[in-house]
């Protein structure tokens, strides 16, 4: 038997190039899109609630690549009572200008995460332990997110020309940054409690 069809063009078969991030480390990125009790995926449920943060590099080798980050929401049952969850939550609302630094006072704020969508922030992306499959997907080092102004990420390349578009209001002084600093002799950050990465949905 004898079939017609139409062809499509060369350059059409050669596929497309994944847009996942595949590479540990600091990254200058827009957020992209975010979502309430649900995996950057949009789709899938966190299990304990929290906020899926997609996230896209804007400058390097990695420019276009995207990664989802997962802040779960704290809970009473976590081993350290959730404080390592209000750390990571409020690293990232205080990089992407959803609350200032005299925000965080130890007090209950509300605020609206889809404010986040759009900013810039430079955040340090690890591997995780593999899952029951065996897979490492990258995730959030830490509480390793930072307002692009941060001096703490002042040698993290960035590209300059998306810098100058971020609004005069949203700029920030080093002494902005004074209280998240830590001096020397001072307290250490609290230790991450062991957790199981929800890797459903990345």
């Amino acid at each position: 038997m004898v079939r017609t069809m139409q062809t499509v063009e060369a350059e059409e078969l050669a596929g497309g190039e994944s847009t996942r991030l595949e590479a540990e480390g600091y990254f200058h990125f827009e957020v992209k899109d975010i979502f309430d009790g649900m995996m950057p995926d949009g789709k899938t449920a966190i299990k304990k609630g929290g906020l899926g943060v997609k996230l896209e590099v804007l400058h390097g080798e990695h420019k276009g690549k995207q990664v989802g980050i997962t802040l779960q929401d704290p809970s009473p049952s976590d081993k350290d009572e959730g404080k390592f969850a209000r750390v990571k939550q409020s690293a990232f609302l205080v990089a992407a200008n959803v609350l200032t630094v005299e925000q965080c006072n130890g007090g209950d704020v509300a605020y609206d995460e889809q404010a986040a969508r759009g900013h810039q922030v430079v955040a340090e992306v690890r591997f995780g332990k593999p899952d029951a499959n065996n897979k490492k997907y990258l995730d959030l080092a830490y509480a390793n997110i930072h307002h692009v102004d941060d001096p703490r990420v002042a040698k993290v390349e960035k590209d300059q020309s998306m810098v100058a578009l971020i609004p005069s209001a949203l700029r920030r002084s080093e002494e902005y940054f004074a209280p998240l600093i830590k001096k020397s002799g001072g307290p250490k950050p609290p230790t991450p409690p062991p957790t199981q990465l929800d890797t459903e949905g990345l």
